[in-house]
């Protein structure tokens, strides 16, 4: 049983396998340039990109969690306007 927890795959294996496939299909893809790409070249997005993120990547925080949908003012609705327009209309007991 312990043998299988350790011996499957986790999210370093994927981050690392999923890297190195991006690093063959970038050499593969300038293969076809006429310009080298630079030698520090990465897939990582660089640090002003909005795509960075400065957490560890094996281990990513999760956003905190807070009430957006609150803020916002919801548009009202035909059924609401009718069923306020029904009430109206109808006779008090």
């Amino acid at each position: 049983m312990s043998i299988g927890l350790v011996a499957g795959c986790t999210r370093t294996k994927y981050r690392q396998a999923a890297d190195r496939d991006s690093y063959r299909i970038v050499q593969e893809k300038a293969a076809c340039l006429s310009e080298n790409l630079p030698e520090d070249y990465s897939v990582k997005p660089d640090v002003r990109s909005r795509f960075y993120d400065p957490t560890n990547p094996d281990c990513p925080q999760l956003p905190v969690p807070r009430a957006v949908l609150n803020g916002y003012s919801l548009p009202v609705l035909a059924s609401d306007l009718e069923s306020k327009s029904e009430q109206r209309d109808s006779p008090s007991p």
